[in-house]
């Protein structure tokens, strides 16, 4: 028990300054030292909107969009069949847009969940009108798709979905129809995903796309604007961050289509920077900007279609953590609103507090290990004060499903980003100690155990409420 305590309280105190040894590649270099990470300047109630985005590219024009509020959003899934290639993508959804109707943009049937399917042209083959909201309220289960005009006031963690009307090819969709491209708009990061457009863009169609954070562009050509027309498409829409060129013939894609080289060459000759990537996922917050601040370049993503994962021991200390968040969960997960903010006689911390520190030490350890080898990946502390007489929650209102779901928003932050340790020896020491990343996973596993056994002690107590 001694051990145990001791492991709690050291990983407590590390939590709050140590940093992973990396370089900005995602390659682990134990070499030199770097300062600890500063602290993020977060006020105690603020909302999530600091947190990042993952986006993840499946093979064609297969995307999806992850938020930190727990909304997965699919672009164009292809169908799982020997006619594409591609291995069939592990997908779960709350909404699932379609560009168009070509087979390899509406393989629906490889999406689980119960997704909401919107579809960006109507059956009459003209576009659909959409600007819409994806949302969903604290302490309320229901995920919501509305129409802008009768979603009333959106939640900071709405995902607003826009459709611009162009064509599938350079003739007014005379060959091929019409297509549909999807601005997706998260957290303060603005996406647009391009479908198969076929033409470079007229300035009404610039000027009801806006500003761009990320442009998910076709690159490959025959069915869509090839090499040189995707350059030229990135000069017309200017994106502030990144530019991912899609849909174009990878190492087991059988639909005709030109390689990436091409497009990476005219890249290279037009200036832009390339970022390469293990694996298929990239992360993308808001980014705070000065004033007077100038923009840096576009960087071009080169990667996978297929997922990077963390090694065996890593694997094993994740799976650990997911049992004892679970084991948190179904001893505190159904307490009333009264037994969720009771301040014990004995003097120790609310159950809400319980939920708050478990959840923001994890964020805080992850993000901090995440940032050292990403900074898109912004530093989180959203851990309560440590003195129950200094305890202000940060989200007073919810209740203990809002906070159950606190705890999975958490843990699907640490495995969404997961792919960034694949490359990392379990064994990295964090400067300035003798824990390793693998040591500290663990003190994380031991962290959420210790706060769940003392918790329930609370249930003991003479003045526990008993509703």
């Amino acid at each position: 028990m001694r051990s145990r305590w001791f492991s709690a309280m050291a990983f407590a105190c590390l939590l709050s300054w140590c940093t992973v040894v990396v370089a900005q590649s995602g390659q682990a270099t134990p070499a030199a030292a770097v300062k600890p990470a500063a602290e993020a300047s977060q006020p105690p109630n603020a909302n999530e909107e600091s947190a990042p985005t993952a986006i993840r590219w499946w093979g064609q024009a297969c995307v999806s969009i992850e938020t930190f509020w727990g909304f997965t959003i699919v672009i164009d899934p292809f169908p799982a069949t020997e006619q594409m290639g591609f291995p069939k993508p592990d997908l779960t959804a709350d909404l699932v847009l379609a560009t168009h109707e070509h087979f390899d943009h509406t393989g629906f049937d490889v999406v689980k969940g119960k997704p909401v399917i919107v579809h960006g042209l109507r059956p009459d083959k003209n576009w659909a009108e959409i600007d819409h909201y994806l949302d969903r309220r604290p302490n309320q289960a229901e995920v919501k798709w509305r129409a802008k005009t009768e979603a009333g006031t959106p939640t900071s963690h709405a995902v607003h979905v826009k459709s611009i009307h162009t064509f599938h090819d350079a003739e007014s969709g005379a060959k091929r129809g019409k297509n549909a491209m999807f601005i997706i708009e998260t957290d303060g990061v603005r996406i647009l995903h391009c479908g198969d457009l076929g033409h470079t863009l007229a300035p009404e169609q610039l000027a009801a796309i806006g500003p761009v954070d990320v442009l998910l562009i076709p690159v490959g050509g025959t069915y869509t604007v090839d090499p040189t027309q995707a350059i030229e498409v990135v000069k017309q829409i200017k994106p502030r961050r990144f530019v991912w060129p899609i849909h174009f013939k990878t190492s087991v894609g059988k639909i005709p289509l030109a390689t990436l080289d091409t497009f990476l060459s005219q890249a290279k000759q037009a200036g832009m920077p390339f970022r390469e990537v293990r694996g298929n996922t990239i992360a993308v917050a808001r980014q705070a900007t000065k004033p007077d601040a100038k923009p840096g370049p576009v960087a071009v993503i080169a990667c996978d279609f297929k997922p990077a994962k963390p090694g065996a021991d890593m694997q094993a200390a994740l799976e650990s953590m997911r049992a004892d968040r679970q084991a948190l969960i179904d001893a505190l997960g159904k307490v009333t609103k009264a037994q969720l903010d009771h301040k014990p006689s004995d003097g120790t911390h609310t159950i809400r507090w319980n939920f708050e520190h478990a959840a923001g030490a994890e964020l805080n350890f992850f993000s901090q290990v995440y940032h050292a080898m990403d900074p898109e990946i912004p530093l989180i502390k959203w851990g309560p004060a440590q003195m129950p007489p200094d305890f202000k929650p940060r989200h007073p209102d919810w209740d203990s499903s809002e906070m159950v779901r606190y705890v999975q928003r958490t843990a699907a932050f640490t495995e969404r980003f997961s792919y960034l340790l694949a490359n990392t020896p379990a064994d990295l020491k964090i400067e300035g100690t003798r824990f390793s990343v693998q040591s500290l996973s663990k003190m994380m596993v031991g962290h959420y155990r210790n706060h769940t056994t003392k918790a329930v002690l609370k249930f003991k107590l003479p003045d526990w409420p008993k509703e």
